[in-house]
């Protein structure tokens, strides 16, 4: 969503963009109908996979080195690990003449081993230098890559992934419907989740709390979202005695998020959370792991709370406080909200976007357009 609204928002008299994405879909889902629904219809580079594949990785380098040659970009814009890697790379020997790239975070722990996580590191201290300006979502994020030994600081920039907040709004959504949309129990306490159904979301943590809240009332998880884990999760619910109601994947986020009385964002690591921003627009308080952006982005105590990540009682605990206070819910999701639309808005993002493309760029291509 971040990348779909930086190449459809920053279209205008100066600026026209193209989206080039992989092919690989999967449970987890993917946007390209909203991208082309957002006049940005993606451009895929089939051998561009998520997935360590020599091979294939190979041919996508040389499919974008031909693709960039073609459409003669002046920015070329590139985000995440892999697509990273490989687009700097590309956008080099395309002869781009200006490449930043967005991390979203990082890959360093919760995805790999030790020896799996030393080659990334070193990978990303090799391409570091290819790119002009390296875009971090959070100071946290930022910090982390240079302790790392990633980049150069001069080179980074603090960018949030903005969220749309005419959307995200809960005066939109009455809660009493929502609810009922969903034949929730008036009573119920309810935690939402919307997460990719993989380890490092840590939804499994998740479920290991709800499983050891017993006072206070009954607890409902909504879970939103899909992955290979999907079928494991549903088993150890069942087995933990725990009302999950495992959504699956859905377009109608804001409405679901007007049904919870909390967020939880059990993550193991995270770059920004943008469900955890999602959540502050709608008033909502977030319990969240203390990693990476998630520690920025989440106030302890001011906007919701903050437990040490795989720490299922931590976790339990900070649902429970949460649970059996209503004014300290609507006091932490009221401060949430204003944060939010102080720091995350849409808005914000693409202002301090275009700031920095146009600071990178004195000059347009041949039309005056920069792409």
């Amino acid at each position: 969503m971040n990348t779909i609204d930086s190449a459809s928002l920053l279209r205008d008299e100066l600026f026209d963009s193209v989206l080039i994405c992989g092919s690989e879909t999967g449970p987890e889902g993917d946007l390209f109908d909203e991208a082309a629904a957002r006049g940005v219809a993606p451009v895929v580079v089939p051998h561009l996979i998520r997935q360590i594949c020599p091979v294939c990785d190979a041919l996508a380098l040389v499919e974008l080195v031909r693709l960039m040659r073609r459409l003669r970009p002046s920015i070329v814009h590139t985000h995440t690990s892999k697509a990273g890697v490989l687009g700097r790379v590309a956008a080099r020997l395309a002869r781009v003449p200006v490449v930043v790239h967005t991390p979203h975070g990082h890959v360093f722990d919760g995805y790999f081993g030790r020896v799996g996580s030393a080659l990334v590191v070193a990978c990303e201290r090799a391409v570091a230098p290819l790119a002009d300006a390296l875009v971090e979502l959070t100071e946290r994020s930022r910090y982390e890559h240079l302790a790392r030994g990633i980049g150069k600081a001069d080179r980074f920039y603090v960018v949030p992934s903005g969220v749309d907040s005419s959307r995200f709004n809960p005066d939109i959504y009455p809660v009493a419907a929502a609810r009922q949309g969903l034949k929730l129990p008036a009573e119920a306490f309810v935690v939402g989740c919307f997460a990719r159904l993989v380890p490092v979301k840590g939804v499994d943590v998740l479920l290991e709390a709800a499983g050891r809240l017993r006072q206070g009332g009954n607890v409902t998880l909504l879970l939103v979202g899909d992955g290979p884990l999907r079928a494991e999760l549903t088993a150890r619910a069942g087995s933990l005695g725990v009302d999950a109601r495992f959504l699956g994947l859905r377009e109608d986020v804001p409405e679901l998020m007007a049904a919870c009385d909390v967020v939880a964002v059990p993550s193991r690591n995270e770059g920004m959370g943008r469900a955890a921003v999602e959540a502050a627009l709608m008033g909502l308080p977030v319990v969240a792991s203390r990693v990476s952006g998630l520690s920025e982005v989440v106030e302890d105590g001011v906007t919701g709370l903050l437990v040490a990540p795989e720490d299922a009682d931590g976790l339990a605990r900070g649902l429970e406080r949460l649970m059996l206070d209503g004014g300290k819910r609507r006091r932490l999701g009221e401060a949430a909200r204003g944060r939010a639309l102080s720091r995350y808005t849409v808005e914000t993002g693409m202002k301090a976007l275009r700031e920095l493309y146009t600071g990178l760029l004195n000059v347009g291509g041949d039309d005056g357009r920069l792409s």
